[in-house]
């Protein structure tokens, strides 16, 4: 039986981690990488079921591309909370269509919100910006959780948010809703209308919206939330192609 420990970099007395899974089609070649994509994974699917039974599929094949940031309890190594974050170059070397939709119950609807998406992408493809999908916010629905822990929780999200975006220079966030209000809901939750000190809506008919973000700069509670916490961000545990912080142990069954 192989048991992983995660190095926590001086975290042990910290109640959660960063964990940063760089492109997985790239990392799942190394068993540590193997191992936290199904638990990341498995905690998008458990969520996704809670909030949308089955009318959203939770994978696609951007899921290979994205680098997927998630949110660890260190005491059991639970993940409690995920994010993806896809580049629109990245899907355009691999033909993966973006941005990204996977819904069971109304394809219309998404091939509406593609061409609303696309079009207003391609009005600005010459301006020499970054473009990013962040999407599959979820969150582990627990009860026992105390309400100083859920905001930790969300707090170190919106940590994750800037410091991925600053590390990776983006211009602009795609953030899109595939059910009624969809989007509305990730806007609220993740506080994105702190976030973004420009929030430009593209509406289609009487349904969910896409929402692109365009960062202008950072609002001044996100950035302090970012300073605040930023430890977490620079101490992440990171797996990539060039290192791996997980290690792992042969043990007899």
């Amino acid at each position: 039986m192989i048991v992983f420990q995660l190095k926590l970099r001086g975290f042990m007395n910290q109640p959660y981690n960063i964990i940063h899974l760089e492109s997985p089609y790239e990392t799942l070649s190394k068993l540590e990488g193997q191992y936290l994509f199904s638990k990341i994974l498995a905690c998008r699917l458990k969520s996704y079921q809670q909030r949308y039974g089955n009318q959203v599929f939770p994978f696609g094949p951007e899921d290979f591309l994205s680098d997927i940031v998630a949110i660890q309890r260190n005491c059991n190594q639970q993940i409690v909370a995920t994010f993806k974050y896809v580049s629109f170059l990245s899907c355009q070397n691999f033909s993966v269509e973006f941005p990204l939709f996977h819904t069971i119950q109304d394809p219309i609807n998404d091939k509406f919100h593609h061409e609303l998406v696309s079009n207003w992408m391609s009005q600005n493809e010459n301006s020499n910006k970054q473009f990013a999908y962040m999407g599959s916010f979820t969150n582990y629905q627990d009860s026992r959780l105390e309400i100083d822990e859920r905001r930790l929780i969300k707090d170190l999200i919106t940590t994750a948010i800037v410091g991925i975006v600053l590390s990776k220079k983006i211009d602009h966030i795609i953030v899109t809703g595939i059910i009624p209000n969809g989007a509305s809901n990730y806007i609220q939750w993740l506080g994105f209308e702190k976030l973004c000190e420009e929030v430009v809506l593209v509406k289609d008919i009487n349904q969910s919206p896409a929402h692109i973000l365009v960062l202008n700069e950072f609002s001044k509670a996100s950035l302090s939330l970012y300073d605040k916490y930023r430890s977490f961000w620079d101490e992440r545990n990171c797996i990539s192609v060039e290192n791996s912080e997980i290690k792992g142990k042969d043990e007899a069954a």
